[in-house]
């Protein structure tokens, strides 16, 4: 994860497309920061810099509530 701004700013979330990729293609959001924002970018589970997962767990209904509660986390 990386974050770019002030954390009393509005909050940012750069979601990459996945699972597979990383966020770095979307670093250049990163000027947000100057324009008032509190900008993080975030690899999803498994994919990036983050712990390796097995890939049944993006398959089935409960996949995208993961994902969502991940963000919450």
């Amino acid at each position: 994860m990386e974050t770019f701004g002030k954390a009393t700013d509005p909050l940012l979330v750069l979601i990459h497309g996945g699972p597979g990729g990383d966020y770095r293609s979307l670093l250049q959001a990163k000027v947000f920061a100057s324009k008032g924002y509190h900008v993080i970018f975030y690899d999803q589970r498994g994919t990036g810099l983050s712990q390796r997962v097995d890939r049944s767990v993006f398959a089935g209904a409960d996949a995208i509530q993961l994902m969502i509660d991940d963000l919450g986390n």
